[in-house]
């Protein structure tokens, strides 16, 4: 069908005209976005915005799993990328969100999350983990700084990991991870960085916690809008959730 605009002539198809019209009421009547939804929206299964002013408790936007603070980490109420955020002190700070396993509904996976590296302190530095010891039968997977290098990997015991790139100190990065059941992407700034086989470690009910892995590992720096989906973001959603 043909629209007539003040640029020239459009030829549309059906499905062209219908969004073509869909935009048109969209302007005309912002109501009618109620009726847009981004479908990553409806696989997002915890959401830990850590913008909190006060308390013991890190609390999931999106579920059940509120998170414990666990040693002395420090609310930034307004010192996050996106509004607050909670920095680490490398020792003994990490926040426990419980033993859930995200990937329980579809065996799929996107982590996604803004940190702020404080730099090498000597040990190896967990962003976020679901593991309890380093050992395939104690964990599924974690999001870790080498203690030599500073590079970020998505990794299991087993898996060498894959290396998104040495993290940046002193600035916000946005890191993010898919895995689709066989390959695993990690993401940098909303860019692909690398990519490769991957498989979860057998432990489902190993502990999720933010800033470290239960027991070691802790992380030097500030963490902030820690999303965890069971589903595989596109590279344009992951740019949405970069913007909050």
């Amino acid at each position: 069908e043909m629209i007539r605009t003040a640029y020239g002539e459009l030829n549309l198809t059906a499905e062209g005209l219908q969004m073509f019209r869909n935009a048109i009421d969209y302007l005309l009547n912002p109501e009618f976005a109620d009726l847009i939804y981004d479908e990553s929206a409806e696989c997002i299964v915890a959401h830990w915005k850590l913008d909190e002013i006060e308390g013991g408790i890190a609390y999931d936007s999106v579920g059940d799993n509120d998170g414990i603070l666990y040693g002395n980490p420090i609310l930034q109420p307004m010192g996050g990328m996106l509004d607050g955020a909670l920095e680490f002190d490398g020792d003994d700070d990490y926040v426990d969100c419980g033993t859930f396993n995200p990937s329980d509904a579809t065996g799929q996976l996107s982590i996604c999350l803004w940190a702020k590296w404080n730099g090498l302190n000597g040990r190896y530095q967990c962003l976020i983990a679901k593991r309890n010891e380093w050992n395939f039968n104690d964990m599924m997977w974690q999001l870790e700084a080498n203690r030599n290098s500073g590079e970020a990997m998505f990794e299991r015991e087993g898996y060498a990991g894959f290396v998104g790139g040495i993290m940046t100190e002193g600035d916000w990065e946005h890191w993010c991870v898919t895995f689709d059941g066989a390959t695993a992407i990690i993401y940098r700034m909303g860019e692909e960085a690398n990519r490769g086989a991957f498989s979860f470690g057998s432990k489902t009910d190993a502990q999720v916690v933010l800033g470290g892995s239960n027991n070691a590992n802790r992380f030097n720096g500030a963490l902030d809008d820690v999303r965890i989906y069971d589903c595989v973001l596109s590279a344009a959603e992951i740019l949405v959730a970069m913007e909050g």
